[in-house]
């Protein structure tokens, strides 16, 4: 689901939105994969996500509403494109506030056979329950596993 790799540098502009941003990298990426592949179908904004990475992970997504002033941002810093896999994707946000959420890849594990399933990033409310939570998964992603068998907690961090 995430392979790095290395496409270009672009220069930030401090006083951006996030928006804004999104919009330049998505631009800066089409003249790139332009010179690669002509045929290459075009992306839209609704089709990436930007990711600000971490040490050691794929990094938080930087919400199209938020300030890059709020970003650890410095020279050289790695940024990541996200081009979203619908299939693999659920969004269990509400319209109201669709930028208060987490971001949460799930997969299943299957006991018996020691094997893995698909991942799948689900975008969730801040403010669901845990029992919300596991209910839609049953319902949309692993309709063989009864939601009460799907056990999800909740970890806040300060």
């Amino acid at each position: 689901m995430f392979d790095k790799h290395f496409l270009f540098k672009i220069k930030i502009e401090p006083n951006a939105t996030a928006l804004e941003f999104k919009q330049r990298i998505l631009e800066a990426y089409g003249q790139h994969i332009a010179t690669l592949d002509s045929s290459a179908a075009p992306l839209s904004i609704d089709d990436v996500r930007v990711r600000n990475p971490k040490t050691d992970d794929i990094g938080d997504v930087i919400s199209d509403n938020s300030s890059l002033e709020n970003q650890f941002l410095y020279d050289e810093k790695e940024i990541y494109l996200q081009i979203i896999d619908k299939e693999k994707t659920l969004d269990l946000t509400n319209d109201i506030n669709k930028h208060n959420a987490y971001h949460i890849l799930i997969r299943e594990f299957n006991p018996s056979t020691w094997e893995l399933g698909s991942i799948y990033e689900v975008k969730i409310d801040k403010n669901a329950t845990a029992s919300k939570f596991s209910q839609a998964v049953s319902e949309k992603l692993y309709p063989h596993i009864e939601h009460d068998h799907l056990f999800f907690s909740k970890v806040n961090h300060s």
